[in-house]
C-alpha cells in the first residue's frame, strides 16, 4: 500500500478525531522556525479586571462548538495534520503579556493558547488553525461566554453566535478553497521590495495605536478612497520618509491579504483568504500623496476582482500540493519550502492585514473598550501590521522584530501630516 493510501485510510478511519489542513496551511509548518512562526494575535481590552474562573468555564463550553479551531497540530513521516481536541487548554495568567511566543512542541499540545493580562483578553493561534476572520468569530464566541457566565448577559447578542450555530460542520471546517479553483492560474513574479534594516531583537515588540474611527474615515472620504487604501498610502508614505537619506529610493511593496467569504458567497472558520500586493514608487512626498491613495485605490480594486482572486487560488491549490505530496518526506518538504522563503527574499516590504469593522451589539459595549489584531514577523520583513475598528475605535496595531522603533512615530505623523488640521491630536503610541 503506497503512503498515499495509507494516509487517505488513516484520514477515513479517523475522520472523528483528524482534520486535513487546508491549502493555506499546508505550508505554515513547513515553513515554521523561530524567525517565521506564522502566528496570529488578537486581543481584546475589557473594561474590568478579566475573572480567571469565568473565562475558563466559557472556553470549556466553546470547545465543542469550534471542532476546526481547537486541534493540535500532528504528523507522520509525510504529512501534517490536525487533531482534534475534546479538553480546552487551561487558560494563562500571563503579567508580563509574552506575544508570539509559541514553539512548536507548544503546537503539538494544542495550536492556540488564550491569556489575559489585568483587563486584556488575548488569543494566540498558529495561522494553519484559521485567518484573522476565523480567529476573530471564536474570539467575539469566546467574548459572548464570559459575558453571559460574569454579568448574565445574554449571548444572543453577539451576532455572530448565531451564524457559527447555524453553520454546519462540514461548512465551517471545509477547505473553501477548492470551490473556487479555475481553469488556470499562475504566481505573478514580484519586484524587488525596499526592506526596512534594524538590529534583530530576542522578542517581539507590539505598539498600538487608538483613533476615533469616524475621524479616520472622514479623512478616507476627503481623499475618496477606502479605509485601506488610506492607511496603507499613510504608512507607504512613512516608508518613503525612512529612506530619504538613502541614496536611491526603492520601491516599497505592501502584502495585503483579502478575504474570500463575500466575495465568493462562502462560510467557512479556516483559512480563506489570499495576499495581493501593492506598489508605490513615487517620491512619497506630501504633496503626492493625493496620488499615492488613488494608485492604492485603483491597485486594490483591480487586483481584488473575482476573476484575479479564483486564478491566484488556483495557482495556490497548485503550490500546496507539494505540502500534501505523499512521496516526499517531511524532512524534505521543510528544506524545500525554507528555501523557497529564503530565494523570495524582498518580494515584499511588510503585510499589512485589515480585518474591517467587528460590530459591537448595544448589550456587549458597556464591558468592551476596543479590539486589537497582529501578525508575526517574517524573516527579512521585520515588520507586520494589523487593523480593526469595533465601535468608533480604530486600532492601528505594529510588530517589530527589531530593536529600533523606526515606523511607529513617523506613521503617526505622517498622518498628521496629511490631515486637513495637522494641529489635530491623533493619538499616541502604546507599546
Amino acid at each position: 500500500m503506497t503512503n498515499s493510501n495509507c494516509y487517505i485510510k488513516k484520514m477515513v478511519a479517523d475522520a472523528d478525531d483528524f482534520l486535513e489542513l487546508d491549502t493555506a496551511a499546508k505550508m505554515f509548518p513547513l515553513a515554521f522556525c523561530e524567525e517565521h512562526r506564522s502566528l496570529v494575535r488578537l486581543s481584546v481590552v475589557m473594561n474590568e479586571t478579566v475573572d480567571h474562573n469565568s473565562l475558563q468555564v466559557a472556553l470549556n463550553r466553546l470547545i465543542g462548538r469550534f471542532p476546526s479551531f481547537c486541534v493540535r497540530l500532528v504528523h507522520d513521516s509525510y504529512h501534517y495534520y490536525f487533531e482534534k481536541l475534546h479538553t480546552a487548554p487551561d487558560i494563562i495568567k500571563d503579567s508580563q503579556n509574552e506575544s508570539f511566543s509559541m514553539t512548536f512542541e507548544e503546537l503539538n499540545k494544542c495550536a492556540f493558547k488564550i491569556f489575559y493580562v489585568q483587563n486584556r483578553i488575548i488569543l494566540e493561534y498558529f495561522h494553519a488553525v484559521a485567518d484573522g476572520i476565523g480567529g476573530s468569530i471564536f474570539l467575539k464566541s469566546l467574548i459572548a461566554e464570559y459575558l453571559l457566565i460574569r454579568y448574565d448577559v445574554s449571548n444572543r447578542c453577539i451576532s455572530d453566535k448565531v451564524t457559527i450555530e447555524e453553520l454546519s460542520e462540514k461548512n465551517s471546517s471545509s477547505d473553501a478553497y477548492q470551490d473556487i479553483v479555475s481553469s488556470s492560474g499562475r504566481l505573478v513574479q514580484s519586484s524587488n521590495s525596499y526592506l526596512i534594516e534594524g538590529s534583530k531583537d530576542d522578542k517581539l515588540h507590539i505598539s498600538e495605536f487608538s483613533f476615533k474611527t469616524d475621524k479616520v474615515l472622514a479623512l478616507a472620504s476627503l481623499h475618496g478612497v477606502t479605509l485601506t487604501a488610506l492607511l496603507t498610502s499613510v504608512l507607504a508614505a512613512a516608508l518613503f520618509d525612512l529612506q530619504q537619506h538613502s541614496k536611491k529610493r526603492q520601491t516599497i511593496c505592501l502584502s495585503i491579504p483579502v478575504d474570500l467569504r463575500r466575495r465568493f458567497n462562502r462560510n467557512t472558520l479556516r483559512n480563506f483568504s489570499v495576499p495581493i500586493s501593492i506598489y508605490a514608487k513615487s517620491s512619497g512626498k506630501t504633496s503626492d500623496f493625493g496620488e499615492l491613495c488613488q494608485s492604492f485605490q485603483d491597485q486594490l480594486r483591480t487586483n481584488s476582482t473575482k476573476e484575479k482572486l479564483s486564478s491566484l487560488v488556483t495557482s495556490y491549490v497548485k503550490l500546496g500540493k507539494l505540502g500534501g505530496n505523499s512521496f516526499f518526506p517531511l524532512s524534505l518538504k521543510k528544506w524545500l519550502v525554507q528555501l523557497f522563503f529564503s530565494i523570495a527574499k524582498g518580494r515584499n516590504c511588510m503585510t499589512f492585514s485589515n480585518l474591517g469593522v467587528w460590530q459591537i451589539p448595544n448589550a456587549m459595549k458597556p464591558y468592551v473598550k476596543q479590539f486589537s489584531m497582529s501578525l508575526s514577523t517574517k524573516p527579512h520583513t521585520p515588520y507586520s501590521c494589523g487593523v480593526v475598528s469595533a465601535g468608533n475605535v480604530l486600532t492601528v496595531t505594529f510588530t517589530r522584530s527589531i530593536k529600533e522603533p523606526l515606523l511607529e512615530k513617523r506613521f503617526l505623523n505622517m498622518l498628521k501630516k496629511v490631515s486637513p488640521n495637522s494641529n489635530d491630536d491623533w493619538g499616541a503610541v502604546y507599546e
